[in-house]
């Protein structure tokens, strides 16, 4: 947790320096993601909720950024799930069909290095945090309930991310981003679980 604070420090420090003597740049983007959650995931009333199977997200995020030193840029990012994670089992709950949506939402800083220039795009490797939060949502439907499950935060928690990408010259870009988040719901006797998820998104960037 520390390094992950002390990388954001860094990272802020860095962008905000670097906004008085570099030009910015503004991006938009949108995708869509997948869950790596730890498959062993639990909550209070009940001990498995069957996550053996992946799911699907729809992420959507901006960001501004300086290009403080030649092939390197900082900047800071928020994006959040338009679409969240959902999962259903019939099989958890004897009597009852099982849904779990999870939603997330990030507002962080990042580092791009772009690795090798070339005349018409830019491979790039990248790396962020910052922190994270999102709410848990479980539903029961079905001739059993179980007590005091409803909608609850997570507990906002810091997260650092990887990836790369390539950019256009005329300011398209592509990226895949693997975000790593250790955090468990604000609720007692709630256990911290990995709710790791990757990110494959689409956007644009132009100069301010």
């Amino acid at each position: 947790m520390r390094l992950v604070k002390g990388s954001l420090m860094i990272l802020l420090i860095m962008f905000f320096c670097g906004m008085a003597n570099a030009q910015l740049a503004f991006g938009i983007q949108g995708g869509i993601g997948g869950s790596s959650f730890d498959k062993n995931l639990s909550i209070p009333g009940i001990d498995k909720l069957g996550i053996d199977k992946g799911a699907n997200s729809i992420p959507v995020g901006v960001f501004v950024a300086s290009n403080i030193l030649p092939l390197f840029d900082v900047g800071i990012e928020y994006n959040m799930l338009v679409v969240p994670f959902k999962f259903e089992n019939n099989n958890v709950v004897p009597g009852a069909k099982l849904s779990v949506t999870f939603t997330q939402s990030l507002l962080g800083a990042f580092v791009k290095w772009y690795v090798l220039p070339l005349p018409l795009i830019e491979p790039y490797v990248k790396a962020g945090a910052g922190y994270y939060s999102g709410k848990i949502k479980v539903d029961l439907t079905g001739s059993v309930t179980v007590p005091g499950l409803a909608s609850t935060d997570f507990k906002n928690t810091m997260g650092f991310n990887i990836g790369a990408g390539v950019k256009t010259m005329v300011g398209l870009y592509g990226e895949f981003v693997y975000h790593i988040i250790s955090r468990k719901p604000d609720i007692t006797d709630a256990k911290q679980a990995a709710y790791n998820n990757w990110m494959l998104m689409v956007g644009y960037q132009f100069e301010l």
